[in-house]
């Protein structure tokens, strides 16, 4: 269990970082293992890069995208599918702790950012601008203007409610994350994954609220 400011203040750290472990961008990073068994218990995420044949499959495709993308660079699905790509590899090097992550990052927001600026009305794109915003920009004013953005577009997906969730918790803005992992567990199967995710970042918040009222508490004194 963890208490008192610092473990307030480690959770925060955690929730400021669990976007990125989560079943993001088609990448089943964490899943099996639990997303929070992960972060309390430290295990690794995936094999190392260059053992990992899925992600160097998206290396490959990445490379033949991004020369069929050159020859035509004004054709916005290749764009999209590119800008796709990338996120995905940001989100695993960013994982292992790779300065890749960073690179991918950048590439990823370069052709997606462009995109949605000019009205492109894809949920599963501005979700992933928010993301990269939040977790690995750190540009906390993008983050929140293109989760809301998402949801603007489609309220009822739950991977949007909960990452936006998490962010929210991020900022200490706990009253309104509540309000989205509800939404999570209205939208989805009690026993699914994002359910389980969502009722467990409830059950974190609500010992934290149960903790806090102890604290309050003072054992009377008799005169």
């Amino acid at each position: 269990m963890i208490g008192g400011k610092k473990g307030k203040t480690s959770r925060k750290k955690v929730l400021s970082y669990v976007i990125v472990f989560l079943l993001v961008g088609g990448l089943l990073l964490s899943a099996t293992a639990g997303v929070f068994d992960f972060l309390w218990g430290k295990k690794n995420l995936a094999y190392p890069a260059e053992e990992d044949e899925f992600i160097l499959n998206l290396e490959k495709q990445a490379g033949l995208l991004e020369k069929s993308y050159r020859d035509d660079p004004g054709d916005p699905e290749k764009q999209t599918a590119l800008g796709n790509l990338y996120y995905e590899l940001a989100v695993y090097y960013w994982g292992q702790g790779s300065e890749e992550g960073k690179k991918y990052a950048e590439k990823s927001m370069d052709l997606l950012l462009p995109l949605a600026e000019k009205g492109l009305r894809e949920p599963s794109v501005t979700l992933k601008i928010a993301l990269l915003a939040a977790s690995i920009e750190k540009d906390g004013f993008q983050a929140e203007k293109y989760f809301r953005e998402t949801l603007t577009l489609q309220d009822d997906y739950p991977e949007a409610h909960f990452y936006y969730g998490v962010f929210l918790a991020s900022q200490d803005r706990v009253v309104e994350a509540r309000l989205h992992w509800e939404n999570v567990l209205k939208q989805v199967e009690k026993d699914s994954f994002w359910a389980l995710e969502a009722q467990h970042c409830l059950e974190i918040y609500a010992e934290e609220d149960n903790n806090g009222e102890k604290e309050k508490v003072k054992p009377s004194v008799k005169q």
